[in-house]
């Protein structure tokens, strides 16, 4: 079954969209923090366990990581 060209162009479309304003609601996360403290992690679940250090998986949203989300959801072409 082949789906329909526009159908597929409106998914791909709103799926950068919703990209897009997640990224938009992280930076104004990010600006309603001290300064010093902008940084959202989130950690999800330990990846390698070890008797010293646990090395773990997670995000990280910082500044810089905002930018080159806004820069590459919302790039025109």
């Amino acid at each position: 079954m082949r789906a329909n060209e526009g159908v597929v162009g409106a998914i791909a479309t709103l799926a950068v969209v919703g990209a897009f304003v997640v990224s938009l609601f992280g930076l104004l996360d990010l600006a309603h923090l001290p300064e010093k403290g902008r940084v959202l992690s989130w950690v999800s679940a330990g990846w390698i366990p070890t008797g010293g250090p646990d090395i773990n998986f997670g995000l990280r949203f910082d500044p810089l990581s905002a930018v080159m989300c806004l820069v590459v959801t919302g790039w025109a072409r």
